[in-house]
């Protein structure tokens, strides 16, 4: 049936899209790298099994700052950032601090050349966050092939940035979430 045959399809692009293990080996690695520098976490979908072979690396800083503040963020990721580039796993173009409404060290990760956001912790909300999306993962198994294909799809048309509005993984699986429990109900 055509459905079927579409099925197919979203698996097998989904089972390309997804990194191999040379990629995961990349991710490890880097992630590994930082650790020695400053305690870290990975989130958002190299936490949840949603990176494409190109993603970032998304990393969080495992203490809090003094505060918690925004300004005490900044402070903490820019002494995170003189540490990561005294310890020259940042390349050439060095870390840079944007201090956006969640501030990030966006560094290229000199080893692996793989792109890196760094953030503060902030609250716990991260490992919130990872949890439910892992939990609707498991729910919903079809979610993940076709938030794959999203991901790919939103890349080709250049809006895979969320920091520049595109979609991130999140907010992709938030959108499709209605889809999925009409399909659990049906």
């Amino acid at each position: 049936t055509p459905a079927k045959a579409l099925d197919a399809q979203i698996r097998a692009l989904a089972l390309a899209a997804g990194p191999d293990a040379q990629a995961v080996v990349r991710r490890e690695g880097a992630l590994q790298r930082i650790n020695a520098v400053a305690e870290v976490h990975a989130f958002g979908s190299t936490a949840t099994g949603l990176a494409l072979p190109t993603s970032d690396l998304d990393l969080v800083l495992a203490t809090p700052s003094a505060d918690g503040s925004r300004q005490q963020n900044i402070a903490q990721l820019r002494v995170v950032a003189e540490a990561l580039g005294a310890a020259g796993l940042a390349d050439a173009s060095g870390c840079e601090v944007v201090e956006a409404r969640v501030p990030i060290v966006r560094f290229v990760e000199r080893a692996s050349g793989m792109s890196v956001d760094l953030s503060c912790w902030r609250d716990g909300a991260e490992v919130a966050t990872m949890q439910r999306v892992g939990a609707l993962l498991s729910r919903f198994p079809a979610a993940r092939p076709l938030l794959l294909v999203l991901k790919v799809w939103m890349r080709q048309q250049g809006m895979a940035d969320t920091y520049e509005g595109g979609l991130g993984s999140h907010l992709l699986l938030s959108m499709l979430l209605p889809v999925l429990q009409g399909e659990e109900a049906a």
